[in-house]
């Protein structure tokens, strides 16, 4: 389901808003733990720690939850099992739902479908889009990526830095290029060892360590220039920036 073009204007504005009132513009990868603070969220939890309560309330045919927002203790849960890239991008939704004012009327349970797959719901695939303007701090990301041929070898180079997991960073760069580009499957990217003809790609960039690396060789049949997707014109404009760390509390 796309997202209402008034309601994506509200999103971006929001989440720049966030960016800003953190004071985290131009800190690579954005210390997310920085913005949810300033937003509200008072604590993240691992996701182990769920009250029973909302573990009980669970809908059925929902799977492993991964992330949930309680509002009543402006408390963020995160699967802190999962690789960091996923954790950051977990972390983000959940204060997506917090800097979305009209999610706030909704109780919120996460799992691999709503927030790593195409979101059916209006207000996951809202909190989605949040998270990923969060991590990639807008148009900053392609400000970068555009130093770089159009072509996988940017946003997998770029993911590390961004402190983001190859899908996030390889379906940010399609949906939002200021090019019109498109991926084999932008909806469902492929594991990066079908992307890349380095088989150690995939543990190399969810490494939490900056240990230098060469970006692997990416295939071309995974991704080829199309008239499929436009520019969001006017969003995606804004300087690259430096570097920094995410402390995930447990």
């Amino acid at each position: 389901m796309a997202i209402d073009s008034f309601l994506r204007r509200q999103i971006v504005g929001l989440s720049e808003a966030a960016l800003h009132a953190a004071d985290v513009i131009g800190i690579l990868p954005t210390p997310l733990d920085q913005v949810a603070r300033v937003a509200g969220v008072a604590e993240v939890i691992n996701i182990g720690d769920l009250p029973d309560e909302l573990v009980a309330a669970r809908p059925k045919g929902l799977r492993r939850i991964l992330g949930a927002y309680l509002y009543r203790a402006e408390t963020a849960f995160v699967d802190l099992s999962q690789p960091l890239g996923r954790q950051r991008f977990i972390f983000g939704h959940e204060t997506g739902h917090k800097i979305i004012p009209w999610h706030a009327q909704a109780f919120h349970l996460d799992d691999e479908n709503r927030i790593f797959l195409d979101a059916n719901e209006e207000l996951e695939e809202e909190a989605n889009l949040a998270a990923s303007l969060l991590m990639f701090q807008g148009g900053r990301f392609h400000a970068r990526a555009l130093d770089y041929k159009t072509s996988l070898h940017a946003p997998i180079s770029l993911a590390e830095q961004y402190g983001a997991s190859l899908h996030a960073s390889i379906r940010f760069y399609v949906e939002h290029h200021p090019e019109p580009v498109a991926s084999s499957s932008p909806a469902a990217c492929p594991a990066p060892t079908e992307l890349c003809r380095s088989g150690s790609a995939s543990n190399q960039a969810h490494s939490p360590s900056g240990s230098a690396r060469s970006a692997p060789t990416c295939r071309s049949a995974a991704f080829r220039s199309a008239r499929t997707r436009r520019s969001r014109s006017g969003l995606w404009r804004w300087p690259p920036s430096a570097a920094a760390t995410w402390p995930v509390r447990r």
